[in-house]
């Protein structure tokens, strides 16, 4: 065996040993592909008719024979129970009911989905399954379920409540995949994998970049989440937003946008659930879903997820007051109306007083927004802008002033030039007043936010697959270094370009490639 392949076998056995499954039903070997009615349209109990319209697309668009076979219908929207607590469909909506549009899904080789709740009610205020996880999922057997996703609205997360789910499914003795929608809550990677075979690792996705990057950096900004997921068992991001219509959700991703979004979610071995008008895809998004080697990544047996390797933003830098610069990505923030402010580029990096505290002193960093725990309400990132101070909502009020680097909390004083910014909408900086200051807010050590960032994981023929990926408004040139896969630096790889279908030759110790605004490239490498 040579070096590069002893290195690649020890890399993927260092992945694999943590893994523990409990639920072993045989299902999701590779992520899910499919399809979810949700984000094409949200906040409606779809309908029977727009269901086949769309499940004729899929077969139609050739979208059924690359792979996507799952058809979630989230929410059918039941309307009531009968006497024996059985579900009653609603037969204005659904006038021929699942059972046949799951043997119309079946008939054409594709599985049926279905959408509840563990509370008393769905997000969308239809009745859900608390206190009839057993009766329900014995009803959605009779349907012909293949693949159960069970949310967490109206009532408190608690991962015994997925195990009553879990317990009901097996219960039934029809194999059906199991997808938690547990928001990210209680650490679900954690337990996850111990009762579903996918798990959400963040909020629902908004149908724009900034939406994409928030749940990108919401599930990568988890310390070794990738160790959680393996065949049968995967962390979920959210569905794909490619080609998704303009809706309450946001205004869409353009096509450069959406391949960075898909090639992303494919190294990282996300479920793969388009949530289009199928119907309506121009050929620019429809071609993103057919990608077979984009495809062939995120379905490769081997089942290890990528993982961020090189560049990107870090949760914890400290703040400063900094020479002000609108090319620093690191200075350009955006107040947002939950009361965070936030780094526009990284959405999910907030400003954050390091504690609880409002005592001068404080110090000041940018952190994960809405962290999964915290002992004081989140008041640690939500601030008012108010007569050119930045004051804390915690106890006290205390302003950000600068006299010290990194930054720190200050007890307010109006008179105080040192806690006076002004903030420029436009370009997004918060600039200090103080006469012998005029600094912008800022990381102290913004070098590591300049770069673009690197996915990537191994494939089960011995090479990796990888995205080169730019996140920014900016042209910039991004670097491979084939040590950041565990690899010598005089290693040669023989380099394809996954989603141009071209062979781009032999690269020695890195690969470069130069990335336009949002984008990126995707490639697998073979060591030679």
């Amino acid at each position: 065996m040579d070096r590069c392949n002893l290195l690649f076998c020890l890399l993927v056995l260092s992945s694999l040993i943590t893994w523990s499954f409990c639920l072993e039903n045989g299902l999701a070997r590779t992520p899910p592909l499919g399809f979810s009615t949700w984000n094409a349209f949200p906040n409606v109990a779809i309908d029977e008719k727009t269901c086949y319209q769309l499940a004729e697309a899929i077969i139609s668009t050739g979208m059924r024979d690359a792979g996507y076979n799952v058809f979630v219908v989230d929410e059918p929207c039941f309307v009531g129970r009968d006497q024996n607590g059985s579900l009653i469909e609603n037969s204005k909506t659904w006038p021929n009911g699942l059972k046949a549009f799951g043997d119309y899904l079946h008939s054409n080789g594709m599985l049926l989905g279905i959408y509840t709740d563990q509370g008393p009610t769905t997000c969308g205020g239809c009745i859900a399954s608390q206190g009839y996880e057993y009766k329900d999922m014995a009803r959605f057997a009779e349907f012909g379920a293949d693949y159960i996703k069970v949310d967490s609205c109206n009532r408190d997360v608690e991962p015994s409540h997925w195990a009553t789910f879990r317990d009901a499914i097996i219960a039934t003795k029809r194999p059906m995949i199991f997808s938690i929608i547990a928001q990210g809550q209680k650490d679900s990677w954690v337990w996850g994998n111990e009762t579903g075979n996918l798990w959400r690792t963040t909020n629902d996705i908004m149908n724009n970049w900034n939406g994409v990057l928030s749940n990108l950096d919401n599930q990568e900004n988890v310390p070794n989440i990738e160790k959680y997921a393996g065949p049968g068992a995967w962390n979920d991001p959210d569905m794909l937003v490619v080609g998704s219509p303009p809706s309450r959700l946001g205004s869409g991703l353009t096509p450069t946008e959406a391949l960075a979004h898909f090639s992303l979610w494919a190294v990282l071995k996300a479920p793969l659930l388009a949530s289009a008008w199928i119907q309506n895809l121009t050929a620019d998004y429809l071609q993103i879903f057919l990608a077979p080697e984009i495809l062939a990544i995120n379905q490769d047996p081997l089942g290890v997820q990528g993982k961020k390797i090189s560049g990107g933003p870090h949760s914890g830098s400290q703040l400063s007051s900094i020479p002000c610069d609108t090319e620093d990505v690191s200075q350009i923030w955006l107040i947002n109306s939950d009361g965070t402010i936030r780094l526009k580029n990284f959405p999910n990096l907030c400003l954050t007083a390091q504690d609880c505290s409002s005592a001068s002193g404080t110090p000041l960093i940018v952190y994960d927004c809405f962290p999964s725990s915290t002992a004081c309400q989140y008041l640690n990132q939500k601030w008012n802008f108010v007569g050119q101070t930045i004051q804390s909502q915690l106890p006290g009020g205390a302003c950000v002033a600068v006299g010290n680097n990194p930054l720190t909390l200050k007890k307010c004083d109006n008179s105080d030039e040192a806690e006076r910014w002004s903030y420029n909408q436009s370009v997004g900086l918060f600039k200090n007043l103080e006469s012998i200051n005029t600094g912008c807010l800022g990381i102290a050590n913004p070098h590591s936010f300049s770069s673009g960032e690197i996915y990537a994981g191994p494939l089960v023929n011995g090479a990796f697959a990888a995205v080169l990926f730019n996140r920014f408004d900016t042209t910039m040139q991004l670097i491979l270094d084939y040590r950041d896969l565990g690899l010598p630096v005089s290693t040669t790889m023989l380099i394809r370009d996954s989603w141009k279908r071209q062979t781009l030759g032999t690269y020695e110790n890195r690969f470069q490639q130069q990335l336009g605004p949002h984008s990126s490239r995707i490639i697998t490498l073979t060591p030679l």
